[in-house]
């Protein structure tokens, strides 16, 4: 298992705040005039930038927008950041790459981060926080699939206040998300956060308001002085030249850890193992049983209910709450009745909880990693390639289709493939797996080849749109 690193942890932990002189905003005393569309974009694009993200070995992940939000700083969104273990930023029509130094502050709620680049020429966009109102004229700025210096005008169709987002159909492109959304006096009124592709012109952003609500300095300096106390180690409260994996980990919730796609709301599992009949002389599907047990999540992706099992019966149940923010507070364990024990309740301080959130697993960061016990390869996608334990002498080779779904895996004792397995998949109209086909390799009886195993069932059921 890969151990977090050190500067990941007091970085985890520095994400959640940032100084209020940082992040203030410029008040505009008199109120600014209705602007041309050429005004607008000739005021607003030396302000745009575009956010590269990229894996371990300097290969791109992925492409965001963003916006210089006060000097020296950059607005954009959260998940831009997603499988990333590092990143820069370059001016929309420019040739030069610009290092991200600190990440100065995250909304995981909101799916908002602000970083400092090491550019402090440019002019901050000024950022509204007027309530706009349906029907107002809205102008995006971004780089869809890279096209950079992209702008594109409509207005507002709602604002969402139920989820936080205004809705408006000037159009929002993957490549887009982060870059700001002005009304016609050239001010941020939001930040572009995603598009509903099977719906027509249902775009949707941020608004500018949640960039003030970022946690304060003090909290994070009592956050340092409390790692620093734990390990020993002093640190300052100013973090400087750390990655941006920290960001790329808060930014994934528990579904999405899961792999599971849209507003799933409950999973349960069952499978059926197969066994050899001789007198048909094929093997068969056994009647199913309890496996993979149940899993609940809120709206926003968290992890709320597990339930697990033991030889196809209830074992025992866990229940998970949070905070406003998203982090995880408190975990009750209930056994299964009839079963031994009772129920217990932890409850995790803010410190514990965004130390819990900054998970090994979670991190998925890509690329190659070493150490005497041994080597693990992940791709980009935070899938396990390869785990070569030179320890006891094992090695597992792993592959994935284009969803990051296991299609093959290999097992191996100093150099001899003992054992293997292939995974086949049947998906729902939202792209989930809801039934998996197992057959397996065994070294022992290497004539059989691949034998069918067991068939793996899941039932899905979504929040409603």
């Amino acid at each position: 298992m890969r151990k977090i690193p050190l500067r990941v942890l007091v970085y985890s932990l520095y994400l959640i705040g940032a100084s209020s002189t940082y992040l203030q905003t410029r008040p505009s005393r008199t109120t600014p005039k209705v602007l041309s569309a050429r005004q607008i974009v000739e005021r607003v694009m030396p302000s745009v930038v575009l956010v590269v993200t990229q894996d371990e070995q300097g290969e791109t992940i992925a492409q965001g927008s963003g916006f210089v939000y006060k000097q020296g700083l950059v607005a954009t969104n959260l998940h831009v950041f997603k499988r990333a273990s590092r990143a820069f930023v370059r001016v929309v029509g420019g040739n030069v790459n610009y290092k991200i130094t600190e990440v100065v502050g995250i909304d995981i709620r909101n799916d908002l981060c602000v970083i400092r680049i090491e550019e402090k020429s440019m002019v901050p966009l000024t950022i509204s926080l007027n309530r706009p109102a349906i029907g107002d004229e809205v102008f995006t700025f971004g780089s869809p699939k890279g096209l950079e210096g992209t702008v594109s005008k409509g207005i507002v169709s709602s604002v969402r206040s139920d989820l936080n987002l205004l809705q408006i159909d000037a159009s929002i492109s993957p490549g887009s998300s982060g870059g700001p959304v002005v009304n016609d006096r050239a001010e941020v009124i939001g930040i572009a956060v995603s598009s509903l592709t099977s719906g027509q012109n249902l775009n949707f952003a941020i608004p500018s308001v949640f960039l003030t609500k970022i946690s304060d300095q003090q909290f994070v300096d009592q956050l340092l002085r409390d790692v620093a106390r734990i390990t020993g180690r002093p640190f300052k409260s100013s973090v400087t030249g750390v990655s941006v994996s920290g960001a790329g980990a808060a930014s994934v919730s528990d579904r999405e850890d899961k792999r599971l796609k849209g507003p799933v709301r409950i999973v349960s599992g069952t499978y059926a193992p197969f066994e050899y009949n001789e007198r048909l002389d094929k093997y068969v599907e056994e009647p199913r049983k309890t496996s993979s047990g149940r899993v609940v999540f809120d709206e926003q992706g968290n992890l709320t209910e597990d339930w697990n099992y033991h030889y196809g019966d209830l074992a025992w149940k866990y229940f998970y709450f949070y905070d406003d923010n998203g982090f995880r507070t408190r975990v009750t364990w209930e056994p299964a009745s009839g079963t031994n024990g009772k129920r217990e309740t932890s409850n995790f301080t803010p410190r514990e909880a965004i130390y819990r959130r900054i998970d090994v697993d979670r991190i998925n960061l890509a690329g190659t990693f070493e150490s005497s016990q041994g080597k693990w390869v992940y791709d980009v996608s935070g899938n396990n390639l390869e785990t070569d334990s030179r320890l006891i002498g094992t090695r597992s080779l792993r592959s994935y289709d284009r969803n990051g779904l296991l299609v093959d895996d290999k097992y191996y004792v100093n150099g001899k493939l003992t054992q293997g397995h292939r995974y086949t998949y049947e998906f729902d109209q939202a792209g989930n797996w809801i039934k998996s086909f197992v057959s397996e390799f065994d070294s022992r009886f290497p004539s059989l080849g691949y034998i069918p195993s067991s068939v793996n069932y899941r039932e899905i059921s979504y929040f409603k749109n």
